[in-house]
């Protein structure tokens, strides 16, 4: 998995979605939260699927990763077709929001999948930009040096 911003850093400066708590009701601390986004470059892969690695937004080189989480925007039928695996909860399990099983958990990571998922019910939008950063990140890795244009601007919380 590769950050989309090594890739496809203009995008990524304009739409990689930053959420701001004004106070720590939801249990998470007040700030800033950047939801980085990282895609596979595997070239045979076509997994369409995200890592989310969230972090405080003055943690800009990632040393303190409070939530990992994957997310497939694809059907539960795509992923089966896709990995060839018969059992329906894990074809379930690739297309939805999950933490990431084996990467290391902070205190908050449950709060932060909450969160996660709260921001794509209340924007919709997100699955679409995911699809689209994947499609241009897979171009990008095709052509290195070039990331097709995107849409959209910054958007936070």
């Amino acid at each position: 998995m590769i950050a989309f911003f090594t890739k496809c850093l203009d995008i990524a400066v304009r739409e990689t979605r930053v959420v701001t708590l004004l106070d720590d009701r939801t249990g998470i601390p007040a700030g800033s939260y950047v939801f980085h986004e990282f895609y596979c470059d595997d070239l045979t892969c076509d997994c369409r699927r995200v890592m989310i690695v969230i972090t405080r937004e003055e943690d800009m080189e990632m040393h303190h990763r409070l939530a990992t989480i994957s997310y497939g925007w694809e059907s539960p039928e795509f992923y089966q077709k896709w990995s060839g695996e018969e059992d329906p909860e894990y074809n379930r399990s690739l297309a939805r929001a999950e933490l990431a099983l084996l990467s290391p958990l902070s205190p908050y990571s449950d709060l932060l999948l909450g969160l996660f998922k709260e921001c794509m019910n209340e924007d919709p939008s997100l699955k679409e930009r995911f699809a689209r950063h994947y499609r241009q990140f897979r171009v990008a890795i095709q052509s290195p040096g070039h990331c097709p244009p995107g849409g959209g601007r910054r958007r936070g919380r």
